[in-house]
């Protein structure tokens, strides 16, 4: 038993064996380098199977991705003010307005 709060490979050793402590040592640091897909989901992606694991681990950084795109953690005090948030809105419905116009124009010159 180490002194550590969290087991060690030597623990690990003792309680496996030195081949499998070995192997789900190398499985848990490839899956931490590959953003969650361990050496079976690697090879299924290589062989073009389906993944066997649900969910989906191919996907599973995207989806992550997107979520913290959508409502990230952190904000910039600059980013939060008046000025940027009202610019983009400007932005936004001035698109909506120039798209609806130029839509209708061009309905009319087509029919």
């Amino acid at each position: 038993m180490s002194i550590l709060p969290f087991p060690s490979f030597l623990d690990d050793v003792k309680e496996k064996g030195l081949r499998k402590a070995v192997v789900e040592g190398v499985n848990e640091t490839v899956e931490r380098i590959t953003a969650g897909m361990n050496i079976q989901d690697i090879r299924e992606a290589m062989r073009g199977d389906a993944p066997s694991r649900r969910p989906n681990p191919r996907l599973q950084p995207h989806a992550d991705g997107f979520w913290m795109h959508m409502r990230p953690g952190y904000y910039h005090q600059d980013m939060t003010g008046v000025y940027p948030t009202f610019r983009l809105g400007w932005l936004s419905t001035y698109f909506v307005v120039f798209e609806t116009i130029t839509g209708l124009l061009l309905m009319f010159w087509y029919t």
